[in-house]
C-alpha cells in the first residue's frame, strides 16, 4: 500500500499540462496566475499557497487520470528541469530560491527513482477522467485520514505540491523582463519550498519509499522509521537544507 499511495506526490510533467486540454489549461493559467499573486502579498505567502491546494490537487489528479507517460518519461523530464534550474542566473535576489528549488529538486527526484525501482516502469492509473479516486481535495484528505499512516501521507503529498507551486513561481520569476515581487515575498517562498523538501525527505523516508542512510533495496528492505529517527531527521532539517541534504548522498 505505502509504495502505491507514494505516487500520490507525483505531479503532472510541463508538456502533460500543455496536451490536457483546454479546460485544464485554463484552469492551470488561473493557478499560475494566482501564484504570481501570492507573491505581492509578504508575510502571507503560505497562507495564500494553502488556498491554492485545492485547485492544484484537482488539476494534478485529473491529469494523473489519463496519464500515458512512464516512469522513465518522468525521471528524463527531472533531469530536463534540473538543467534548466541549474542554468538559471542567481542575480536578480533569486540566489536562495533558486538553492532552494534545486535542494527539493534533488530529494523529489530520489524518491521518483525509488518509487521507479518498484513499478518496472510503469505509472499507476488514478481512476478515470469520469470516476476520479477521489471526488475532490477534501475528500483525499477524509479518505486519507482514516489510514494508519494517513497523516504522514497528508504531509508527504502536501510537500509536493508546496515544491510545484514553487516551481510554478520560479518559472514565472525567471522570465526576462518580468518585475520581481518584494525581497520578503522570495526569502518566504525560499523559506516555504526549502521545509517543503526537507518534510518530502522525511516523509518518504518514514513511509520506507527512502530508505535509511547506508540501507540497500530501498523499498524492499526498509522497516518502519522509529520516531527517534524522525526527530533526528527533523534536528537535522533545522540546521539548514544544505546540511540536511547531505543525509541523502
Amino acid at each position: 500500500m505505502t509504495t502505491r499511495n507514494g505516487n500520490f506526490a507525483i505531479f503532472p510533467l510541463p508538456h502533460e499540462y500543455a496536451k490536457a486540454g483546454n479546460t485544464i489549461q485554463a484552469e492551470f493559467g488561473k493557478l499560475k496566475d494566482a501564484v504570481n499573486a501570492a507573491l505581492q502579498h509578504p508575510n502571507y505567502v503560505k497562507s495564500d499557497f494553502c488556498k491554492l491546494l485545492p485547485d492544484l490537487f484537482h488539476i494534478r489528479l485529473k491529469i494523473l487520470a489519463e496519464n500515458r507517460v512512464s516512469f522513465q518519461d518522468y525521471l528524463e523530464a527531472n533531469e530536463i528541469i534540473y538543467g534548466k534550474l541549474m542554468r538559471k542566473k542567481d542575480g536578480k535576489g533569486l540566489a536562495h530560491l533558486l538553492e532552494a528549488i534545486r535542494f527539493s529538486m534533488r530529494i523529489y527526484d530520489r524518491v521518483m527513482r525509488s518509487l521507479a525501482d518498484n513499478h518496472s516502469n510503469s505509472m499507476p492509473k488514478f481512476g478515470n477522467a469520469q470516476k476520479p479516486l477521489f471526488p475532490n481535495y477534501e475528500g483525499f484528505l477524509v479518505t486519507l485520514s482514516y489510514l494508519p499512516q494517513g497523516e504522514t501521507l497528508i504531509n508527504y503529498v502536501h510537500s509536493s505540491m508546496f515544491f510545484e507551486l514553487g516551481l510554478i513561481a520560479i518559472d514565472s520569476l525567471t522570465q526576462d523582463g518580468k518585475p520581481l515581487p518584494q525581497n520578503e515575498s522570495l526569502e518566504e517562498l525560499a523559506s516555504l519550498v526549502s521545509k517543503a523538501g526537507q518534510d518530502f525527505g522525511v516523509s518518504a523516508r518514514q513511509l520506507c519509499i527512502l530508505p535509511k542512510k547506508g540501507s540497500a533495496n530501498a523499498i524492499q528492505r526498509a522497516e518502519p522509521i522509529s520516531q527517534d529517527d524522525l526527530e533526528e531527521e527533523r534536528t537535522l532539517a533545522e540546521t539548514g537544507f544544505f546540511e540536511f541534504s547531505q543525509t541523502f548522498q
